[in-house]
């Protein structure tokens, strides 16, 4: 499976000085968005230690250090057979559907959006953007993802009403497995930092950099567990969906 993040605006190489806002300010990325969420790290964790082969692909950070690099080139270079896009902010609305009507008409292959703005808006996606087969929503749902990546390699889409948590178009029509999981405890879902630098290894340092500038300032937060105790109403996760 390939992970792929989108700038917030796909084609900002082409508008010239645009005045995105201050936003960006509180993560050290340029104001489109080029860093991914950290919830590639154990994503990517659980997958591997399953046996799912995975990649991280940061195009919006590829977009920024190499203005003239060809985008449809690149995805064609990155062969998966499902491939997994972050609509996680809402500020990436834009990009992460340009990219995922990208990667459908280059690769013919299942598409996955996730996240939080997904999550939310997934009934809005389905029906407006046909390009994208299935939503995963929540957050944690790497077990869900899993059993999803199952069924999808076997071609089996008509059978996701299986798996909880998902939305995708079938029938004629959109089906909604409904919220049905949701983790009592998270301790076997966070990131195993070994996998992940493996997986960046392998998809190719350059491409799989958190941010467009992280080589000149490699900041990091360690992350040592998945997930909060609380269940505030300003952010709830996992434990209030």
């Amino acid at each position: 499976m390939a992970l792929i993040h989108a700038p917030s605006v796909y084609d900002f190489r082409k508008r010239g000085y645009v005045h995105y806002g201050p936003i960006s300010d509180v993560i050290p990325s340029k104001p489109i968005f080029d860093m991914y969420p950290a919830g590639f790290f154990s994503l990517v964790s659980y997958l591997e230690e399953r046996g799912v082969k995975t990649g991280i692909f940061n195009i919006a950070a590829k977009m920024v250090n190499d203005p003239d690099v060809d985008v449809a080139r690149l995805i064609r270079q990155i062969d998966a057979k499902v491939y997994g896009i972050d609509l996680h902010w809402l500020v990436h609305s834009h990009g992460a559907l340009e990219l995922a009507k990208l990667v459908k008409e280059i690769t013919g292959r299942p598409v996955i959006l996730g996240g939080f703005t997904a999550t939310y808006y997934w009934r809005e996606v389905l029906e407006n953007y046909p390009f994208v087969d299935v939503v995963v929503l929540g957050d944690a749902v790497e077990p869900v993802l899993y059993q999803l990546l199952q069924k999808l390699e076997k071609g089996r889409l008509e059978e996701l009403e299986e798996i909880p948590n998902v939305a995708y178009r079938a029938d004629g029509g959109i089906k909604f497995t409904g919220l049905r999981y949701v983790p009592a405890e998270l301790d076997d879902l966070r990131p195993k930092y070994d996998i992940v630098v493996k997986v960046m290894v392998r998809s190719g340092i350059d491409l799989s950099l958190p941010w467009s500038t992280f080589l000149k300032h490699p900041i990091a937060a360690v992350i040592t567990y998945k997930g909060c105790v609380y269940n505030c109403l300003a952010c709830g996760g996992p434990l209030r969906l």
